[in-house]
């Protein structure tokens, strides 16, 4: 039994240590590749103009414009203390949008119950802006689909802040950076 010892330590010890240097010549040999690819993408991004000639946009440039559009809307779209600030965000974001008529009514409601008293007034709501953090999903040639999780404090008159988040789920023309498309889900 003490002979299998002898034979087995040695062994496992040689094993062990094949294994070590070997998983340390893989993650060197990973680390040049991943660094290879890195300059190489970053010589790719690189665009060089001359004069009046127009300036090719690279996807990250395209997705930093697109995500001040959505900076833009969600702060007009969530920022509001009365009744007049309310029904002007569709007027103050229609330089970022570009919805149907029907989406326009659905995303910008008018405030109003039934019997069109402002619900805004007449609870005395207020809703602040935040936070905001854009998300890219994904993008075709024509547009970009990107995801804001924003974070808004509303408040009732004589009630404490709330504070509530919401996934802004838009799709951006890329040609006129304005919103097309987009869906509100309220997170609890």
């Amino acid at each position: 039994m003490k002979n299998k010892w002898i034979w087995l330590l040695p062994f496992g010890l040689f094993l062990l240590c094949g294994y070590a240097f070997s998983s340390s010549v893989t993650d060197k040999h990973e680390t040049q590749i991943v660094k290879q690819q890195s300059a190489q993408l970053n010589k790719q991004d690189v665009r060089v103009t001359e004069g009046d000639e127009p300036q090719e946009m690279t996807g990250q440039d395209s997705f930093l414009k697109i995500k001040k559009v959505m900076k833009q809307f969600v702060s007009i779209y969530f920022d509001y203390d009365n009744q007049e600030d309310y029904d002007n965000r569709a007027k103050k974001a229609s330089s970022y949008v570009d919805f149907s008529e029907s989406k326009q009514k659905e995303i910008f409601n008018s405030g109003r119950d039934r019997t069109n008293g402002s619900i805004i007034e007449n609870l005395g709501l207020h809703s602040e802006l935040k936070n905001q953090v854009t998300y890219f999903v994904q993008e075709t040639d024509k547009q970009m689909e990107v995801m804001t999780f924003v974070t808004i404090q509303a408040q009732q008159d004589g009630r404490e802040k709330a504070t509530g988040y919401v996934f802004v789920h838009a799709w951006v023309n890329k040609a006129t950076n304005k919103i097309t498309d987009v869906q509100l889900k309220t997170v609890y």
